[in-house]
Formats: structure tokens, C-alpha cells, sequence
């Protein structure tokens, strides 16, 4: 339901980052990393705020760590 809502978020928001990062977090947590890291990236490489493609790249950072252990 959230995906679904955070999608429609995305296609009508002036600035589309935040919710694509939401979706993200709701992806990487029900366990469908190659999803949520596809996002991230996304963010990283296209988005236009600083501040979210931060958070992205320490997003991406920790699916890394966390493939290593």
C-alpha cells in the first residue's frame, strides 16, 4: 500500500527525491536489495538536492557493508 501511495507521491511532487528515497527504504526493508539499491543509485546520479543524494550514497554505503559481513 505505502509503495503504491509513495509512487503517486513521485510522479505529482515538484521535487521527486524524497518520496523515490521513501520507496527505497520500503524496498531494502522487505528484503528486495537490488530494488532499493537501483533507487538509491537513481538518487545519487539524477537527483538535484544535495542533501538526498547524501542520504542515498550512505544508503548505498551501508547495503555494501552489509553484503560483507
Amino acid at each position: 500500500m505505502a509503495e503504491v501511495l509513495y509512487g503517486t507521491v513521485q510522479t505529482s511532487a515538484q521535487s521527486k527525491t524524497s518520496p523515490l528515497f521513501r520507496q527505497a527504504n520500503i524496498q531494502a526493508k522487505k528484503g528486495q536489495t537490488e530494488k532499493a539499491v537501483k533507487l538509491f543509485t537513481q538518487i545519487v546520479e539524477k537527483g538535484k538536492d544535495p542533501l538526498w543524494q547524501n542520504l542515498a550514497k550512505k544508503e548505498l554505503q551501508y547495503v555494501a557493508i552489509s553484503k560483507k559481513l
